[in-house]
C-alpha cells in the first residue's frame, strides 16, 4: 500500500502574508507538497499566533527582496518551483523582482497564483489597502449577509470573520489542483488570479 500524499514531489514557494496566501500553501503542504515560505526580514506582516498554524509543514525563510543577494536566493527557489503563491497588491511582487512571466519563459510548467484583495483589472480599487473589513464592505458582505435581512430592511450586520480570505483560500486551492491536473495533460503551467473581493 502506497501511503504517499497526493502532492509529494511538488515544490511550492509561498510569498503569502496575512491569511489567504499562507492558507493555500498550508493546504498544499498538508497534502505533501514541499513548501518554502518567505517572510521579509522583519517577520510576517501579520504578527499573530495564527501564523503557527498557517505556516505548519513549511520551511520558513526571511529574505529581503530589495537586496540583490536575497532576491537571487528567492529567484533560485522560484526557478525550481512547480507553484508560486503571492497575495500582494497587483504588480507588487514583480516590482520586487519576482516576475512570473519571465520565470515561465524558462519553466513552461510553472503555475503561479495571485490572491490580491481586488482584481488587477479593477482600476478603482486595486491599489487600496485590502483589509478583510474593506473587502467585505465594498463587496456588500455586511449589507447582504442574508437575503432575509434585505427584505426586512434590517441594518447592515458586521461580521468579524475573515470570510473573504476563507472563500478565496478554497477557490485558490481548488484552482491549483485543477491547474496541476491540466499540466499533467498539456505540460504547461499557467497564471491564476483569485481576488479576495471576487471570492
Amino acid at each position: 500500500m502506497n501511503n504517499e500524499l497526493p502532492l509529494a514531489g511538488v515544490n511550492v514557494v509561498d510569498f503569502g502574508q496575512y491569511i489567504a496566501g499562507p492558507a493555500v500553501a498550508m493546504i498544499l503542504a498538508d497534502m505533501g507538497a514541499t513548501v518554502v515560505h518567505i517572510d521579509p526580514p522583519s517577520g510576517p506582516l501579520w504578527q499573530d499566533p495564527a501564523n503557527a498554524t498557517l505556516n505548519r509543514n513549511k520551511l520558513c525563510l526571511s529574505l529581503d527582496l530589495k537586496q540583490d543577494q536575497d532576491r537571487e536566493k528567492a529567484l533560485s527557489l522560484c526557478r525550481e518551483a512547480d507553484i508560486i503563491i503571492e497575495n500582494f497588491r497587483p504588480g507588487k511582487l514583480q516590482k520586487l523582482g519576482i516576475d512570473f512571466a519571465a520565470l515561465r519563459e524558462h519553466n513552461k510548467r510553472l503555475i503561479s497564483l495571485s490572491i490580491p484583495g481586488f482584481a488587477s483589472n479593477d482600476t478603482l480599487r486595486r491599489e487600496w489597502k485590502a483589509t478583510e473589513s474593506i473587502i467585505a464592505a465594498t463587496s456588500g458582505a455586511f449589507t447582504d449577509m442574508g437575503f432575509n435581512r434585505v427584505l426586512m430592511g434590517l441594518n447592515p450586520s458586521f461580521s468579524p470573520l475573515s470570510l473573504g480570505s476563507a472563500y478565496a483560500t478554497t477557490m485558490a486551492a481548488s484552482s491549483l489542483a485543477l491547474a496541476l491536473f491540466s499540466r499533467e495533460k498539456t505540460g504547461l503551467g499557467e497564471h491564476i488570479e483569485v481576488p479576495v473581493a471576487a471570492a
